[in-house]
């Protein structure tokens, strides 16, 4: 039976419905007759992820997470001030990466993956460097995906928890975390890779 996958953004949800009736081994790969329907399927379809960064993703690529500059738009609150610093207004593309604690998070993604640190000062043109960069069903473009991934889903919850829980953790246990996600992703992950690449061992 068939993967399948529906994608509803039009709507501004963002709302994924994943089913999945597909035999173990071609679980996690999205066909590429979705590429026109998600321009970025090759980066953020990774085979081993998980569905919770995939959803964050996909969102954050669409602008349709609710960042404080949507938020204010709206009329919800009255004050738009970025939880990570503290010093600049919120909005996507201060989130992912040019505020410091993400930019720092970031541009020690982009070390690991062989690429100049710092941010291309969007998330769209960081998706399209990264996805032109690293092509082919192989350990290294799978890994690429995961790092993504998990980078702005581990910003995405720091925020959160800023904000909601009052808890705020260092960039560089923050770090630690998505660098340990990624190492467990990546285990599950059967693309073939060469063990004496630089950039896996960076992650190994």
């Amino acid at each position: 039976m068939l993967l399948k996958l529906a994608v509803d953004l039009i709507s501004g949800t963002g709302l994924i419905r994943l089913v999945n009736h597909a035999h173990p081994s071609q679980r996690g790969i999205l066909p590429e007759s979705m590429g026109p329907a998600l321009p970025y399927y090759r980066l953020i379809w990774v085979h081993a992820a998980s569905p919770k960064t995939l959803i964050c993703a996909l969102r954050a690529l669409h602008n349709k997470l609710l960042t404080c500059d949507t938020l204010l738009s709206l009329g919800v609150i009255s004050q738009n001030i970025c939880a990570l610093c503290s010093t600049n207004g919120e909005s996507r593309e201060h989130l992912f990466f040019i505020c410091p604690f993400s930019s720092y998070i970031w541009s020690l993604c982009r070390l690991k993956l062989g690429l100049p640190a710092g941010s291309n000062g969007s998330l769209t043109e960081e998706a399209n460097e990264l996805q032109n960069t690293f092509k082919g069903k192989n350990r290294r473009t799978a890994l690429t995906g995961l790092v993504f991934r998990a980078a702005i889903w581990h910003v995405w919850k720091e925020r959160n928890s800023r904000i909601f829980l009052h808890l705020a953790s260092h960039k560089v246990v923050v770090f630690r975390r998505l660098y340990e996600d990624v190492l467990r992703l990546l285990k599950f992950c059967s693309w073939p890779g060469n063990p004496m690449d630089p950039i896996l061992n960076n992650w190994s």
